[in-house]
């Protein structure tokens, strides 16, 4: 399953949340990644490779917030393979990251 680019909007408003905050930002990325796997039977375990985008600036306080949020989520024995690129700017003027993600969703 590949899954589209998901910026860190909220699923009722479609308002960018955690607007300022990296962290934030990348757990509600996450919750709307497994929000679109849910419903096919998938989990966080069956997402095999991500692309992370940000915007400037990047700084090691910055990868260290993303990475821990997405160590909340991975199972530290299960880390998908992962890319991640700094862009200009992202399609929502709030969104400080984005992530699309490839998944495959084994028949039970």
């Amino acid at each position: 399953m590949y899954l589209s680019g998901r910026t860190a909007t909220d699923g009722d408003s479609d308002v960018v949340v955690g607007v300022g905050d990296i962290k934030e930002q990348t757990r509600q990325v996450i919750r709307n990644l497994l929000s679109a796997l849910e419903p096919l039977g998938g989990t966080i375990d069956d997402i095999v490779r991500v692309r992370v985008f940000i915007t400037p600036p990047f700084t090691k306080e910055k990868f260290g917030a993303i990475h821990d949020a997405r160590a909340e989520f991975f199972n530290k024995d299960h880390y998908p393979a992962s890319t991640l690129v700094i862009v200009h700017a992202l399609a929502r003027p709030d969104a400080m990251i984005e992530i699309d993600a490839d998944a495959v969703i084994s028949k039970k």
